[in-house]
């Protein structure tokens, strides 16, 4: 008797000799979807700081063409098998946002697991979760704002000189974190009660070194 599992495996095996045995870069988007539905899928993000004397931040604003619609959001995306974490962070910023960066072990900041409940903002709405583990590094830059173009994912772009408790708490937690690292003085002497509640939270996001973000 065929069971279930019996009739996945041969769907799938079936795809698999379709699509070809190894697939290491780019995937079609019936693939895309699919493993967006039933499995987590690692993202590479980058915090973009500006190299200023106060602190600063570039964020994207998501369009309504995949998850987080409408959210302020640091640049990044889904990473493919290859295990080039760095090339992956470069490539990304430089199709979203158009800047052109290098990427160390260094610039490592920390790691989260964020899950994208269905929008009704979205083109396209889900109607299941997206699960999402996050590799999060963060760079100091020069800009020159004029040649900063938002695409791929993004509608707009804006600098921030402070921590918006609106924003997910995922960006916060980058964010500050970030912060904490490229001005170690009074960048958190300001924040809203609810941004330190939420930086309070440990479970959102696992920081290098464990960094305590608030007094």
């Amino acid at each position: 008797m065929t069971t279930q599992e019996d009739k996945i495996k041969e769907k799938l095996e079936e795809a698999i000799k379709l699509i070809g045995p190894e697939r290491d870069n780019w995937l079609e988007r019936p693939i895309y979807d699919f493993l967006h539905r039933y499995g987590p899928m690692l993202c590479i993000d980058v915090v973009l700081i500006p190299l200023e004397d106060k602190p600063s931040v570039i964020l994207g604003k998501r369009n309504n063409q995949g998850v987080a619609p409408g959210e302020w959001w640091i640049f990044g995306g889904r990473a493919d098998k290859s295990v080039n974490y760095q090339k992956i962070a470069k490539e990304k910023v430089k199709k979203e946002i158009g800047i052109d960066i290098n990427i160390v072990q260094e610039d490592f900041l920390g790691f989260a697991t964020i899950v994208f409940k269905p929008n009704n903002k979205e083109d396209n709405l889900r109607n299941y979760n997206v699960s999402t583990p996050n590799l999060c590094f963060a760079k100091q830059i020069k800009i020159d704002e004029k040649s900063i173009n938002a695409s791929d994912g993004h509608s707009t772009w804006k600098k921030f000189h402070s921590i918006d408790e609106s924003w997910p708490p995922y960006v916060i937690h980058a964010v500050a974190s970030a912060w904490k690292r490229f001005y170690p003085k009074e960048w958190n002497k300001n924040l809203s009660p609810k941004v330190k509640k939420i930086l309070s939270d440990n479970s959102i996001f696992i920081h290098l070194n464990y960094e305590k973000l608030v007094p």
